[in-house]
């Protein structure tokens, strides 16, 4: 008889957790066969699966993009003339991930401004840079 109680309990036990088991894996739904539950959710997941691909598509093609973003900027000011202080002069190196981009500096005086712009490809300016552009530009690389 005991064995028999022992047997009964275990029982009851094992059918209260395929119960749970079964309310968890049926919950949100309005009843049914567990076959055409199951069916829902491999739909789904076949559903988000082709969402996933579709985001990582555009995570690459957004990464591709953001090569030729400015990513590295050095900036390096200056007194460019005895007279003027301030360091009201500077130099400004922006280059995408590649290396390319540019160089732009202005230099200040009591009786105007000028600003220049030398290109950048693939690390290499178009027209030799001045100290500052070079310290700009190695700046830059260290951003």
């Amino acid at each position: 008889l005991l064995a028999t109680l022992l047997v009964l309990l275990w029982g009851l036990a094992r059918q209260a957790r395929l119960t749970r088991l079964y309310y968890r894996l049926t919950r949100g739904t309005s009843g049914g066969n567990l076959e055409e539950i199951l069916v829902r959710h491999l739909e789904t997941v076949q559903q988000l699966a082709k969402h996933v691909e579709s985001l990582e598509q555009r995570v690459e093609a957004m990464a591709e993009k953001q090569k030729h973003c400015v990513q590295h900027v050095g900036l390096v000011r200056y007194d460019a003339f005895d007279d003027v202080g301030g360091q009201q002069s500077f130099s400004l190196a922006l280059l995408d991930g590649m290396g390319n981009g540019v160089a732009l500096s202005s230099v200040y005086s009591r009786a105007d401004v000028r600003v220049y712009g030398k290109s950048i490809r693939a690390g290499r300016p178009s027209h030799p840079l001045t100290q500052e552009e070079e310290r700009a530009l190695k700046a830059s690389a260290e951003a």
